[in-house]
């Protein structure tokens, strides 16, 4: 049964936590929809990641960031699961957005005013946003390791670790 998709960050929440963004809001949503499934719910996992999209108001901290007792009673800061989301989601726009499927195949838009980025300068700012997202949220599972009530939903067999799941591919001798 397919649910509607409510959104942890709305389209124009990319432009304010991560970087300018003025791609149309219809493609913002659908790069919303797959970094939350294929970057935001593998981190944190399933039962969490479903606690939270059915009652975000209980995961305000968790969501928005703020400061909590690290390691060694030193109080740390992070940003929040929103912040990383959008990180996730300008990197895919920097990525695909130029590109338009059409029934005649792959075209990429342009007008006489602009021109596009290399593959090697949108992969260079992909990279970067994602990095960056990752950090965060690593750093919102430390949180999360630290506050008793969020650490319940962290198991073994369910998330709990910030994998880099790109692959780098390097050409030698060109």
């Amino acid at each position: 049964m397919q649910q509607s998709f409510e959104p942890l960050i709305q389209t124009f929440e990319v432009g304010e936590l991560a970087r300018e963004c003025e791609s149309d809001d219809a493609t913002i949503l659908r790069f919303i929809r797959e970094a939350e499934l294929n970057d935001i719910r593998p981190t944190l996992g399933d039962s969490l990641y479903m606690a939270i999209k059915s009652a975000p108001e209980e995961f305000g901290a968790l969501l928005n960031g703020g400061t909590f007792e690290g390691c060694g009673a030193v109080e740390r800061s992070f940003v929040g699961v929103k912040t990383a989301l959008a990180y996730y989601v300008w990197g895919r726009l920097m990525k695909a957005s130029p590109y338009k499927l059409t029934r005649f195949g792959v075209v990429v838009k342009n007008d006489d005013y602009s021109h596009q980025p290399d593959w090697k300068e949108r992969q260079v700012a992909y990279n970067d946003a994602f990095s960056i997202a990752d950090s965060y949220m690593k750093d919102c599972l430390d949180y999360i390791s630290s506050t008793p009530d969020l650490a319940q939903y962290m198991n073994c067999c369910d998330g709990s670790e910030v994998r880099a799941r790109r692959n780098y591919t390097k050409i030698i001798g060109r």
